[in-house]
């Protein structure tokens, strides 16, 4: 059997390949993943968190170390005015009095150096608005978590939709591919039924009974008839296979019809 020109004039995979890229229903899906790009913000998120529970631990410790500071100074200089009443002799009183300015001066000093601690670690935790903005992170931490367990969903759907497109698409184009083949094969068989009438013609012509150029007539009209109906099968495959690329449809037509763009 001689294959037919239209059987070759087109690619099997160039043709799924073009409505795999073009399908409405896998287009919405890549919209739909591209439309997620917003879920890079989840690391930082995630960072912005742990930053932020940093920054409360240091400012917890920095509290307890202010605290601690303060009660340390409370009973040191508690202690030094505590040998200042008790002293019994002017000698200890004055030494006693160097001693609590002393004392009072150290933790002085301590203090201030724990509060300002204190309001750094405040500062770096920023306090006033800790609270709110964590609340609100981890939030929007819960939702970005929720629409990633979705994307993944979506992404599983997306693989199951393309597979189902593909193996329809290639049931269309294997029966495109079939009426092409049964096109070619009724086209040489008309086309020895043709090159058969003149022979017989001629031997009508010799004086030969005309049986036999009747009954070529008969199947050379029924082949005919075979190849007007394939036709119009594959124009209606044609059409059919070509919606899959959705809007572009026309392109993926003319391809499958061997027309040049």
């Amino acid at each position: 059997m001689i294959a037919s020109p239209l059987a070759r004039a087109w690619d099997e995979h160039k043709a799924l390949d073009f409505i795999l890229d073009h399908h409405p229903r896998v287009q919405a899906q890549r919209e739909a993943v591209s439309a997620e790009k917003s879920l890079n913000r989840l690391p930082v998120l995630e960072a912005m968190i742990s930053e932020r529970s940093s920054a409360a631990a240091a400012l917890d410790a920095a509290e307890r170390a202010e605290a601690q500071v303060r009660e340390t100074a409370r009973e040191q200089t508690a202690a030094a005015q505590r040998a200042v009443e008790t002293a019994a002799t002017a000698p200890e009183r004055d030494a006693a009095v160097k001693a609590l300015s002393r004392t009072t001066q150290t933790t002085g000093s301590a203090r201030a150096n724990a509060a300002a601690a204190l309001e750094q670690a405040r500062i770096e935790a920023r306090y006033e608005e800790y609270d709110q903005q964590r609340r609100e992170a981890l939030t929007e931490l819960g939702q970005l978590r929720r629409r990633l367990a979705e994307k993944a969903t979506r992404r599983y759907d997306q693989e199951t939709q393309t597979g189902e497109i593909r193996q329809t698409a290639l049931g269309d184009l294997e029966k495109l591919r079939e009426l092409e083949a049964d096109r070619a094969a009724a086209a040489t068989r008309l086309s020895f039924l043709k090159v058969k009438s003149g022979w017989l013609q001629k031997q009508v012509a010799q004086g030969h009974p005309e049986d036999a150029l009747w009954e070529n007539a008969q199947r050379q009209n029924a082949e005919t008839a075979t190849l007007n109906r394939i036709d119009l099968l594959i124009e209606a495959q044609r059409q059919h296979t070509a919606q899959r690329a959705g809007d572009h449809w026309q392109t993926l037509y003319r391809y499958l019809a061997g027309v040049s763009p």
